[in-house]
């Protein structure tokens, strides 16, 4: 997933290298190398160093999720509940 994000993240630096945004369609053919890169960069550091690698994905993480409870994202869940019907919905 990391390795994805990445080739995503590059995929956006990409579309501003000009300095201009020119949006550009992210698709395999552009970017299956680069996401194999990381892959592979990400696998190296795991089969080598598998404790650090664990830190590391730790610590993404709980960067990544560290405001994931602000007062935006409530609201959103909020509004997103009162749409969706589940007193209707089959078990």
């Amino acid at each position: 997933m990391l390795a994805m994000v990445a080739t995503a993240v590059l995929s956006a630096i990409d579309d501003w290298k000009t300095g201009l945004q020119k949006i550009s369609e992210f698709n395999a053919e552009t970017y299956a190398d680069v996401y194999r890169g990381h892959a592979l960069f990400l696998k190296n550091i795991r089969d080598s160093e598998p404790n650090k690698f664990h830190r590391l994905m730790a610590d993404i993480y709980l960067a990544a999720s560290a405001n994931s409870e602000s007062q935006s994202a409530a609201v959103i869940a909020r509004n997103q509940m009162s749409v969706l019907n589940l007193d209707g919905m089959e078990e």
